[in-house]
């Protein structure tokens, strides 16, 4: 008998304690008897968190269990819990356990057994958590009326406070209600939960969130279903009308190992206003729906689906995109994946104006393959288009954020096209119609720096580990004072390895190689206006050729050949420039140098130059300037 006396129960769980070098522990008491038990004043500490515990109280029958494994316990209730876990000390690494076998997955109340008939009077539990950085929770679970075919019901609540001054969360609560039903043959077969949540804080307005949750089984063989749904109440009034934002249900198949189900989401711009207004964000409305599934023994999955939106206020990212209004946003999208590859079967995505206008839109062409082992993708369709993205008439005033603070107005447009080669190794962009930006006005203030441009360019790019090439044809850039400039630009791009040894014989590290970049350049062109801001005087149209060719490797730049021209209205020479042999400038001493430092390196001849050009820079000295200056040839050589 004296093993059921409260003085040898709290010496042998005081000894079972010291017993853990791990674990700091002390006890006030314990009694436990055949009916009930009680342990007072408890104090664990591990790794830094200490756990505490005025009282706890459980009422149960002993003899219930040994007579037929029945669990009957009347009441439980636990005061006083303190969890203070603003210290944590580091654990010290241990290695991972060996892995073990999963069981097959069942649906989640079908792999729940309980130990033998249940049955719980009443529960009391509260307890309060201690966070790092002055912040704290707690946590409440009341009620009870659990038995074989009941409800048990059970009163949860949640909160989190922030005693920071500023925090952007003050304060949040969660409560709400678990309904938990068991059956005679030890299932748990229903579980029905409802909460609502609500944060406080500095902008949040004062809305809540309504969770239902509903998981149900049946029989022991039949299907599980579950069933998730999210409301918004909005404003604090309890009696605010619920208003859907989303719904999902999940239907695992009985006897097989496949998941499947829908989901629908409602949004309405409305309902986030005040959280998007705080935020500083435009407004935002979300509708959609679709479909998912996934098989539990291949790994394979599917979802299907299209959503579609309505983005308004977009004057709160800046004043100069209230103009554009809203646009309404539009995918929808076919996919899959296994545990060897991803399918893509479907992809649009789409913007457009409030009246429907597209101005953007990207859409694959095909289905797709990629596969996980040998990084290939596979068309369905080799040698056709994988995708094919539209620009029309998009605002450049959406890209008003990143000149500021500058102003940008015009629009630009074209269409690309992407293909792929059939194993995965190339992969082009090219243009189906060219890329061009219409009437491009940028200012600073009220002085005009591009003014009305119109730029028209078929840009191509190919990859193909480890090269891009990289093109630019049919540039034109015009404006309406009659500017004009042709040409092409174009770069090959070689990409260095992936793996690179570091470090030498000597053990001294060696710098990663950097992309190397061929580039060529042809222009040709009048200009009228577009040097005006740039010039300190009025100089007249001039005609421009440039022709060049060089590499960059990132530590010099190498011009193998140059050949610029600029002459005046009727064709009176200004300026020409000929590399005579390859130069190269080391980026880093910023020092040129040549091949042969004995022999002419550049030539620069210049025409006939107008002394009232420099009329800016002797306003304040003289009347004025008259008169020419001409120079016929400088020849610079490399000396050492």
């Amino acid at each position: 008998m004296l093993a059921f006396t409260s003085g040898v129960q709290t010496w042998a769980t005081r000894k079972a304690l010291a017993g853990q070098p791990q674990l700091k522990g002390e006890v006030g008491s314990v009694a436990a008897g055949l009916n009930s038990a009680e342990i007072r004043d408890v104090h664990v500490e591990q790794d830094g968190i200490k756990i505490s515990a005025k009282q706890v109280d459980a009422a149960y029958s002993a003899s219930d269990y040994l007579s037929g494994k029945k669990i009957t316990v009347s009441r439980l209730s636990a005061k006083g819990i303190e969890i203070d876990a603003r210290n944590p000390s580091p654990k010290a690494p241990t290695p991972p356990p060996a892995a073990a076998a999963l069981a097959p997955f069942a649906g989640i109340l079908n792999a729940i057994r309980l130990p033998g008939e249940t049955r719980l009077g009443t529960i009391d539990v509260e307890a309060k958590v201690l966070l790092p950085n002055n912040q704290s929770a707690t946590f409440t679970l009341t009620g009870g009326g659990l038995a074989p075919g009941q409800f048990a019901t059970l009163n949860w609540k949640a909160t989190f406070a922030d005693a920071t001054k500023g925090a952007p969360l003050v304060s949040a609560t969660a409560a709400g209600v678990m309904k938990v039903r068991t059956t005679a043959d030890l299932r748990i077969d229903a579980v029905e939960l409802t909460g609502e949540a609500s944060a406080v804080g500095p902008g949040i307005p004062a809305d809540r969130l309504k969770i239902e949750l509903n998981l149900a089984q049946p029989a022991a063989n039949a299907a599980e279903t579950a069933l998730a749904r999210i409301f918004l109440l909005r404003g604090g009034a309890a009696t605010a009308t619920p208003e859907q934002l989303f719904n999902v249900k999940v239907d695992y198949a009985a006897g097989k190992p496949t998941m499947s189900g829908a989901w629908d989401l409602a949004v309405r711009s409305e309902q986030l206003a005040a959280v998007l207004a705080s935020l500083g964000l435009p407004e935002v409305a979300l509708t959609g729906k679709g479909t998912f599934g996934y098989n539990l023994d291949t790994g394979a999955a599917s979802t299907a689906g299209e959503i579609n939106g309505e983005v308004s206020r977009l004057d709160k990212l800046g004043a100069e995109l209230a103009a554009i209004g809203s646009v309404k946003i539009h995918t929808a999208f076919d996919a899959g994946s296994s545990k060897e590859s991803a399918q893509l079967g479907k992809l649009e995505f789409d913007v457009a104006t409030a009246d429907g206008r597209k101005f953007i839109t990207v859409a694959a062409q095909q289905k797709l393959s990629f596969n996980f082992k040998d990084k290939k993708l596979t068309p369905e369709r080799p040698g056709a288009e994988l995708a094919r993205i539209a620009l029309i008439a998009v605002p450049l005033a959406w890209a008003q954020p990143v000149v500021k603070p500058r102003t940008i107005s015009g629009d630009l447009s074209g269409v690309f096209v992407v293909n792929a080669e059939l194993d995965g190794s190339r992969v082009k962009l090219t243009a189906a119609e060219p890329l061009t930006l219409r009437t491009v006005t940028l200012k600073e203030g009220d002085k005009p720096l591009v003014d009305r441009v119109t730029l028209s360019v078929s840009p191509s790019i190919d990859y193909a580990p480890p090269r891009i090439v990289a093109n630019l044809d049919k540039l034109a850039i015009t404006t309406p004072e009659g500017d004009t400039l042709t040409g092409t630009l174009g770069a090959n791009v070689t990409l260095p390895p992936t793996t690179i040894a570091i470090g030498s014989a000597t053990g001294a590290d060696s710098k990663l190689p950097g992309p190397v970049t061929e580039f060529t350049a042809q222009l040709q062109g009048k200009l009228v206006a577009l040097t005006k801001p740039y010039l300190p005087a009025e100089v007249g149209p001039l005609t421009v050729a440039v022709n060049a060719k060089g590499r960059h490797d990132g530590v010099s730049v190498q011009i193998a050949t140059l050949t610029t021209k600029v002459d005046r209205e009727g064709g009176v020479a200004l300026v020409a420039i000929e590399a005579l042999q390859p130069i190269s400038l080391d980026l880093a001493k910023q020092q040129p140098s040549v091949p042969n430092a004995a022999a002419p390196a550049l030539r620069v001849k210049r025409g006939t130059i107008p002394l009232v050009w420099a009329q800016g820079y002797v306003a304040r000295v003289g009347p004025g300037l008259c008169g020419e200056i001409e120079i016929r040839r400088r020849t610079f050589r490399r000396h050492h």
